[in-house]
């Protein structure tokens, strides 16, 4: 079994809930907490086991439920391939057995506990700024420049791609032919480039003709990378504002 208070709960919480502290009820009411409800038996009609999967909780707020993806882009992917909602494993019952529970919702921060904290991972760094000498990388053999290319994990670094070209502007509407493509190197993760740049770097000074790097990076002083990625109880855009507002008051 899991622990019920890591789950997310998807609602305008903010809204509509006030803390329990700051609220006039001694122990808890509606306006503070949600109380959600279990109550699922093994039906004995086989010795297979049945899952019980945060669907099966039963909400005192129609409008408060527990949520099963991080975002609404990654729900809709799964309806588009027909991805039935299970809900997320909460126990499984064997023949015999029966869980009953009832348990409360309630606002809270994640200063005050982890099972409050809307995000699963929150990244901030300065945004790299990138030189490549496309002349030299485009001289070198293909399997050189694949070989740049894998110095790095897999997605920070790549071939020149339809998306990434920019036409001149006299020649709007032209592409480059796969060949050519592969003559460029672009980063494809600004996020993670500079934690590989070193080894990136020491690998093109070896294959360059003049002894220096092929890439080059430095950071930039004003702008930076801000990567959220929500846990699905709250938009990642409310979040941010959300901590502003924190951060302000």
């Amino acid at each position: 079994g899991n622990d019920l208070k890591i789950y997310p709960i998807d609602t305008d919480i903010r809204r509509r809930f006030r803390f329990t502290r700051d609220c006039d009820c001694d122990t808890h009411c509606a306006w503070c907490s949600v109380e959600f409800k279990l109550d699922i038996s093994h039906p004995g009609e086989d010795e297979d086991n049945i899952t019980v999967t945060t669907n099966d909780l039963i909400s005192g707020d129609p409008d408060v439920q527990p949520v099963n993806f991080s975002t609404n882009f990654e729900k809709e992917i799964a309806k588009s391939n027909n991805f039935k909602d299970k809900g997320i494993t909460i126990v499984k019952l064997g023949k015999g057995q029966k869980i009953k529970l009832s348990c409360l919702a309630k606002l809270g921060i994640g200063k005050e506990h982890a099972k409050w904290t809307p995000v699963a991972r929150s990244v901030f760094r300065p945004q790299p700024i990138i030189n490549f000498d496309h002349q030299a990388i485009s001289a070198l053999h293909q399997r050189q420049r694949l070989k740049i290319i894998q110095c790095a994990p897999k997605g920070v670094l790549g071939f020149l791609s339809d998306e990434d070209y920019i036409p001149p502007p006299d020649s709007p509407g032209t592409h480059l032919s796969r060949i050519e493509q592969q003559k460029y190197i672009v980063v494809k993760n600004e996020a993670a480039i500079l934690d590989y740049i070193e080894d990136v770097t020491i690998l093109t000074r070896a294959l360059s003709s003049t002894g220096k790097p092929l890439i080059h990076a430095t950071v930039s002083e004003t702008n930076f990378i801000f990567d959220v990625e929500a846990v699905g109880s709250m938009p990642v855009d409310e979040i941010i504002l959300c901590a502003i507002y924190a951060i302000k008051s």
